[in-house]
């Protein structure tokens, strides 16, 4: 007797928790196809899907005791990518990372959590923002946003002096002279005058 039929599969993770096996053929040494049982057992960890190579060994007998010579069948499982698919189960606020035989989800900047629920971060209220000191920090979903306060000008993050004596955008009374301050300034009465600037 001889048993015929492929030496080695390749089926992904998902078609190994459901793998039935498709078994061999048996024939006579004529080549004719026999009546035989084959038997084999599984691997106990092939259909839990994890990934890595299995290997199966069948044994066939025939009605009038002929035992075939026993053969083996390598079952590759190979990793499926859950994050390329979406068949995954993190955060939308989450970042998918494929592993081998599964995946990771770990939280996004500016969330927090075990990736599979974030939540926002309010970097303002724990100081953990890159504001400028001169600049307010607001809150925003997953980040936030810096603006300079009132006296000063920049992106936020570095805010400087604006000088409105300088640039003649100071309301001081055409008998005061502008004093340029910190994120401010001061209008004072020129000599012979009276009153706050």
């Amino acid at each position: 007797l001889e048993l015929r039929g492929g030496e080695s599969i390749s089926i992904d993770q998902k078609q190994a928790t459901s793998y039935k096996d498709p078994g061999w053929s048996v024939f006579k040494a004529g080549g004719a196809l026999a009546e035989a049982e084959v038997w084999y057992e599984l691997p106990q960890d092939l259909n839990t899907g994890r990934v890595g190579t299995y290997e199966i060994e069948y044994q066939a007998t025939d009605k009038e005791g002929n035992v075939a010579e026993k053969r083996y069948r390598k079952v590759e499982v190979t990793d499926i990518d859950e994050c390329a698919l979406g068949e995954h189960a993190c955060s939308e606020n989450a970042e998918c990372i494929n592993t081998i035989g599964g995946y990771e989800c770990v939280c996004k900047e500016g969330f927090a959590g075990d990736g599979f629920k974030c939540h926002d971060v309010d970097e303002c209220k724990l100081g953990t923002h890159n504001c400028h000191e001169k600049a307010n920090c607001t809150n925003t979903v997953g980040s936030y946003i810096c603006t300079c306060q009132d006296g000063y000008e920049g992106d936020g993050f570095t805010c400087v002096d604006i000088d409105e004596c300088a640039r003649n955008t100071a309301q001081c009374d055409e008998h005061a002279t502008c004093i340029n301050l910190e994120g401010s300034y001061d209008c004072e009465c020129e000599k012979g005058y009276k009153g706050d600037g």
